[in-house]
Protein backbone atom coordinates (compact mmCIF):
# COMPACT_ATOMS: atom_id res chain seq x y z
CA UNK A 1 0.00 0.00 0.00
CA UNK A 2 2.76 2.32 0.80
CA UNK A 3 4.52 1.81 -2.37
CA UNK A 4 1.16 2.95 -4.24
CA UNK A 5 0.85 6.17 -1.93
CA UNK A 6 4.47 6.88 -3.11
CA UNK A 7 3.71 6.34 -6.97
CA UNK A 8 0.48 8.66 -6.24
CA UNK A 9 2.61 11.06 -4.64
CA UNK A 10 5.25 11.09 -7.33
CA UNK A 11 2.60 11.28 -10.49
CA UNK A 12 1.07 14.07 -8.90
CA UNK A 13 3.94 15.91 -8.91
CA UNK A 14 4.96 15.64 -12.39
CA UNK A 15 1.75 16.55 -13.96
CA UNK A 16 0.24 18.81 -11.73
CA UNK A 17 -2.25 20.56 -14.10
CA UNK A 18 -5.91 21.66 -13.13
CA UNK A 19 -6.77 18.72 -15.79
CA UNK A 20 -4.83 16.11 -14.37
CA UNK A 21 -4.37 16.84 -10.53
CA UNK A 22 -7.60 15.01 -9.43
CA UNK A 23 -8.48 12.82 -12.60
CA UNK A 24 -4.90 11.45 -13.04
CA UNK A 25 -4.31 9.53 -9.41
CA UNK A 26 -8.33 8.21 -10.04
CA UNK A 27 -7.20 6.92 -13.63
CA UNK A 28 -4.19 5.32 -12.15
CA UNK A 29 -6.16 3.48 -9.07
CA UNK A 30 -8.60 1.63 -11.37
CA UNK A 31 -5.54 0.78 -14.45
CA UNK A 32 -3.76 -1.10 -11.43
CA UNK A 33 -6.92 -2.72 -10.01
CA UNK A 34 -8.37 -3.93 -13.13
CA UNK A 35 -5.51 -5.08 -14.64
CA UNK A 36 -4.39 -6.63 -11.39
CA UNK A 37 -7.71 -8.59 -11.41
CA UNK A 38 -7.09 -9.23 -15.79
CA UNK A 39 -3.38 -10.52 -14.67
CA UNK A 40 -4.56 -12.92 -11.65
CA UNK A 41 -6.95 -14.29 -14.09
CA UNK A 42 -4.73 -14.38 -17.24
CA UNK A 43 -1.85 -16.14 -15.04
CA UNK A 44 -4.85 -18.78 -13.81
CA UNK A 45 -5.15 -19.86 -17.53
CA UNK A 46 -1.82 -19.76 -18.27
CA UNK A 47 -1.00 -22.30 -15.19
CA UNK A 48 -4.09 -24.41 -15.87
CA UNK A 49 -3.25 -24.72 -20.00
CA UNK A 50 0.07 -25.66 -19.31
CA UNK A 51 -0.87 -28.32 -16.88
CA UNK A 52 -3.37 -29.75 -19.14
CA UNK A 53 -1.08 -29.79 -21.61
CA UNK A 54 1.55 -31.52 -19.86
CA UNK A 55 3.75 -28.77 -20.78
CA UNK A 56 7.54 -28.81 -18.96
CA UNK A 57 8.17 -25.92 -16.62
CA UNK A 58 10.28 -24.00 -19.98
CA UNK A 59 8.00 -23.80 -21.91
CA UNK A 60 4.86 -22.48 -19.29
CA UNK A 61 7.27 -19.90 -18.40
CA UNK A 62 7.95 -18.91 -22.53
CA UNK A 63 3.83 -19.47 -22.92
CA UNK A 64 3.54 -17.00 -19.97
CA UNK A 65 6.53 -14.09 -20.98
CA UNK A 66 4.76 -14.11 -24.50
CA UNK A 67 1.14 -13.60 -23.18
CA UNK A 68 2.59 -11.17 -20.27
CA UNK A 69 4.63 -9.49 -22.98
CA UNK A 70 1.64 -9.09 -25.66
CA UNK A 71 -0.61 -8.05 -22.93
CA UNK A 72 1.84 -5.28 -21.94
CA UNK A 73 1.99 -3.58 -25.12
CA UNK A 74 -1.77 -3.92 -25.52
CA UNK A 75 -2.11 -2.04 -22.57
CA UNK A 76 0.88 0.52 -23.34
CA UNK A 77 -0.63 1.28 -26.90
CA UNK A 78 -4.42 1.20 -26.01
CA UNK A 79 -3.83 3.19 -22.74
CA UNK A 80 -1.78 6.03 -23.74
CA UNK A 81 -4.10 6.53 -27.41
CA UNK A 82 -7.19 6.72 -25.39
CA UNK A 83 -5.79 8.56 -22.05
CA UNK A 84 -3.82 10.96 -24.31
CA UNK A 85 -7.71 12.06 -26.34
CA UNK A 86 -9.65 12.32 -22.97
CA UNK A 87 -7.18 14.10 -21.30
CA UNK A 88 -6.63 16.23 -24.73
CA UNK A 89 -10.51 16.50 -24.88
CA UNK A 90 -10.88 17.51 -21.00
CA UNK A 91 -7.86 20.02 -21.38
CA UNK A 92 -9.47 21.68 -23.96
CA UNK A 93 -13.18 22.26 -23.00
CA UNK A 94 -10.67 23.82 -19.53
CA UNK A 95 -9.07 25.95 -22.21
CA UNK A 96 -12.39 27.42 -23.41
CA UNK A 97 -13.94 27.94 -20.03
CA UNK A 98 -10.62 29.47 -18.94
CA UNK A 99 -9.82 31.68 -21.65
CA UNK A 100 -6.26 30.71 -21.45
CA UNK A 101 -4.02 27.82 -22.99
CA UNK A 102 -2.51 25.44 -20.86
CA UNK A 103 0.81 23.05 -21.37
CA UNK A 104 0.56 20.16 -23.66
CA UNK A 105 3.50 18.60 -22.18
CA UNK A 106 1.46 17.34 -18.77
CA UNK A 107 -0.88 15.58 -20.92
CA UNK A 108 1.85 13.58 -23.07
CA UNK A 109 3.40 13.27 -19.51
CA UNK A 110 0.29 12.01 -17.91
CA UNK A 111 -0.54 9.85 -21.15
CA UNK A 112 3.04 7.99 -21.16
CA UNK A 113 2.69 7.42 -16.88
CA UNK A 114 -1.09 5.86 -17.30
CA UNK A 115 0.17 3.86 -20.64
CA UNK A 116 3.19 2.67 -18.21
CA UNK A 117 1.05 1.37 -15.11
CA UNK A 118 -1.09 0.14 -17.45
CA UNK A 119 1.54 -1.82 -19.45
CA UNK A 120 3.25 -2.93 -16.22
CA UNK A 121 0.20 -3.93 -14.19
CA UNK A 122 -1.24 -6.85 -15.95
CA UNK A 123 1.26 -8.82 -17.09
CA UNK A 124 2.81 -8.62 -13.03
CA UNK A 125 0.86 -11.59 -11.77
CA UNK A 126 1.53 -13.64 -14.78
CA UNK A 127 5.24 -13.04 -14.01
CA UNK A 128 4.73 -13.76 -10.38
CA UNK A 129 3.24 -16.82 -11.12
CA UNK A 130 6.13 -17.95 -13.53
CA UNK A 131 8.71 -17.61 -10.83
CA UNK A 132 7.84 -21.35 -9.38
CA UNK A 133 8.28 -23.12 -12.91
CA UNK A 134 11.57 -21.06 -13.60
CA UNK A 135 13.01 -22.51 -10.64
CA UNK A 136 11.44 -25.83 -11.11
CA UNK A 137 13.28 -25.74 -14.37
CA UNK A 138 16.59 -25.03 -12.94
CA UNK A 139 15.63 -28.01 -10.74
CA UNK A 140 15.45 -26.07 -7.58
CA UNK A 141 12.03 -27.36 -6.67
CA UNK A 142 9.80 -30.17 -8.36
CA UNK A 143 7.75 -29.27 -11.44
CA UNK A 144 4.48 -30.07 -8.95
CA UNK A 145 5.58 -27.65 -6.17
CA UNK A 146 5.91 -25.03 -9.20
CA UNK A 147 2.23 -25.64 -10.05
CA UNK A 148 1.26 -25.23 -6.22
CA UNK A 149 3.07 -22.35 -5.31
CA UNK A 150 2.06 -20.38 -8.76
CA UNK A 151 -1.21 -20.97 -7.88
CA UNK A 152 -0.85 -19.70 -4.14
CA UNK A 153 1.01 -16.78 -5.39
CA UNK A 154 -1.48 -16.25 -7.92
CA UNK A 155 -4.39 -16.29 -5.48
CA UNK A 156 -2.41 -14.59 -3.15
CA UNK A 157 -2.18 -11.55 -5.09
CA UNK A 158 -6.69 -11.93 -5.25
CA UNK A 159 -6.64 -11.62 -1.90
CA UNK A 160 -4.20 -8.73 -1.87
CA UNK A 161 -6.38 -7.07 -4.47
CA UNK A 162 -9.54 -7.93 -2.69
CA UNK A 163 -8.34 -6.33 0.15
CA UNK A 164 -6.97 -2.96 -1.49
CA UNK A 165 -10.56 -2.83 -3.04
CA UNK A 166 -12.04 -3.18 0.54
CA UNK A 167 -9.65 -0.13 1.70
CA UNK A 168 -10.47 2.10 -1.12
CA UNK A 169 -14.39 1.39 -0.85
CA UNK A 170 -13.79 2.50 2.98
CA UNK A 171 -15.24 -1.11 4.42
CA UNK A 172 -16.37 -4.77 3.21
CA UNK A 173 -12.70 -6.28 3.11
CA UNK A 174 -14.32 -10.09 3.32
CA UNK A 175 -16.92 -9.33 1.17
CA UNK A 176 -14.62 -7.75 -1.34
CA UNK A 177 -11.91 -10.54 -0.86
CA UNK A 178 -14.32 -13.60 -1.18
CA UNK A 179 -15.40 -11.91 -4.36
CA UNK A 180 -12.02 -11.87 -6.52
CA UNK A 181 -11.42 -15.43 -4.65
CA UNK A 182 -14.88 -16.74 -6.15
CA UNK A 183 -14.33 -15.23 -9.73
CA UNK A 184 -10.61 -16.62 -9.51
CA UNK A 185 -12.15 -20.29 -8.48
CA UNK A 186 -14.50 -20.08 -10.88
CA UNK A 187 -12.06 -18.89 -13.78
CA UNK A 188 -9.81 -21.66 -12.70
CA UNK A 189 -12.72 -24.26 -12.60
CA UNK A 190 -13.68 -22.69 -16.15
CA UNK A 191 -10.30 -23.12 -17.66
CA UNK A 192 -10.07 -27.29 -16.70
CA UNK A 193 -13.50 -27.86 -18.00
CA UNK A 194 -12.66 -26.50 -21.38
CA UNK A 195 -9.42 -27.83 -21.21
CA UNK A 196 -10.72 -31.00 -20.76
CA UNK A 197 -12.85 -31.08 -23.36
Amino acid sequence: MELLRRLHELVYSKVHTPVTAGLLPRVLRRYIAINLYDGALLALGVLTTSTLLGLPPWETVLSGLVIGTSSAISGFMGAFLVESAELRMELRELEKHLFITLGRRQVYVAGLIVSAVNALSTPAPVLLSLMPYLLAHIGVIAPPLALVAALAMTFASLVFLGVWLAEIAGGGRLRYTLTVLASGLAILLLDIILGRH
